[in-house]
């Protein structure tokens, strides 16, 4: 049991990381296309 919660929280954590990830480059590639 504790084994799935670990994953779990390992997951969600990678998950944020690769949305936050995301979220970044996005904004950045849009910044970029209105400042162009």
């Amino acid at each position: 049991m504790l084994n799935i919660q670990h994953r779990l929280s390992r997951m969600t954590a990678y998950g944020a990381i690769l949305l936050s990830g995301f979220y970044l480059v996005s904004c950045t590639s849009s910044s970029k296309t209105t400042a162009g």
